[in-house]
């Protein structure tokens, strides 16, 4: 009988010293663990940016840019095919071309070469790109995708614009921050169409669609 009970003893404080090993290996994980929900917060706020962003270059607009004028005599301030009239797409994108070069040597370069010449077809694109930007993180669709796109479009943006006149170079970089850590953890999976997608896409993968586990890490 002792020796039985000197057993139970032994067994009691080896199953309640097991609990606490598990329990603190919990807590620890616990401690690691955010919610999710404010990240979806973010990318609804941030997908509204991008969408009022898109309110004053639409293209039936010419892009924010009307009248604008040959320029003759290319210059250092005016350094595009028209004359910069300080209005919509075009004079953000002089502005870049004027000012890129502070921060990355030839991208205000790059920018005066090859985007300005072709600044509407540029602007068709920036106004698709931003418009698919807006979606993905406002719908939490493929919100991966939307994050990257976002961050990239961000880093041109920081590139060109954060050491011209009256920018505050931190709004971009956080602008940059933020793309980043969208594109890495993927917000439309709570509150978004992910969170819909992702277990259908799962029993795709398990069957073998090799298609599905590219979307799959898009979502």
């Amino acid at each position: 009988m002792a020796t039985t009970s000197r057993a139970g003893a032994v067994g009691q404080e080896h199953a309640t010293g097991s609990t606490t090993v598990d329990t603190l290996a919990q807590q620890r994980v616990d401690d690691q663990r955010v919610p999710t929900w404010p990240l979806r917060i973010g990318s609804l706020v941030i997908g509204y940016l991008w969408f009022t962003q898109l309110l004053w270059k639409l293209p039936w607009n010419t892009f924010g840019s009307p009248g604008l004028k040959p320029n003759p005599t290319p210059s250092a301030t005016q350094p595009g095919p028209f004359i910069d009239n300080g209005q919509g797409l075009y004079h953000w994108m002089t502005v870049e071309a004027i000012h890129g070069n502070k921060v990355l040597p030839f991208y205000g370069d790059l920018i005066k070469n090859t985007v300005l010449p072709n600044w509407e077809m540029v602007a068709w694109f920036t106004v698709l790109m931003e418009t698919a930007i807006m979606a993905s993180l406002v719908l939490g669709l493929f919100s991966r995708l939307g994050g990257l796109v976002g961050f990239v479009q961000a880093i041109n943006l920081y590139l060109g614009l954060s050491r011209a006149p009256g920018e505050w170079d931190w709004s971009y970089g956080m602008l940059v921050t933020l793309g980043f850590i969208f594109m890495l953890t993927g917000p439309g999976r709570v509150w978004g169409v992910d969170a819909w997608l992702r277990p259908r896409f799962r029993r795709q993968i398990a069957a073998g669609n090799r298609l599905v586990r590219w979307l799959y890490l898009l979502t």
